[in-house]
Formats: structure tokens, sequence, C-alpha cells
């Protein structure tokens, strides 16, 4: 299942130096408080594909994300979305 960090606004400087923001990323960061989230329900949804694609020359993520309903397998959602890589 996909999960997201739940982070608070104030735990990361939107205007953070590259060391700085790595932090943020790094495995201790993972397990300090806030806890994770799903972002969608297992019981209901089946992801089918997953990707992760490197852009503009690594200035941002292509994440491209596909699936079904469960019950329903016909019934499909695809996505894609581009991520801007900031403060590298």
């Amino acid at each position: 299942m996909i999960e997201t960090k739940q982070t608070y606004k104030s735990a990361v400087n939107a205007k953070c130096q590259s060391n700085e923001c790595q932090k943020a990323l790094q495995q201790t960061a993972c397990n300090a408080g806030g806890g994770w989230t799903d972002l969608l329900d297992e019981n209901e949804y089946e992801i089918t594909h997953l990707q992760f694609n490197s852009v503009a020359e690594g200035n941002g993520v292509e994440i491209q994300l596909v699936g079904n309903l469960k019950r329903y397998p016909a019934i499909q959602y695809e996505t894609s979305m581009v991520v801007a890589l900031w403060n590298q």
C-alpha cells in the first residue's frame, strides 16, 4: 500500500539549503514522530503500476500511478504528476 509521512508545515524549512533539506528525507526522519497515513484503502484499491522517472535533467520526478477497484477491476484510474526537486 502507498503511505505518506505525516509532516507538520513547521517541521521543514521551505527555504532550506541542500544538507538541511536532505535531513527530512533520511531514515531517522522516517522513524520520527508524526506517524504514517495510508493514501489508499488496501481493501478497496489495487495498485497495478507505480513508477518514478527523472525529468528536467534530474530537477524533477514524474510519478505515474495506475490502479483499479478490487471489487470492480474494470474500473481503473491512472494519474501522473511532476514534482520539482528544489533545494538540491
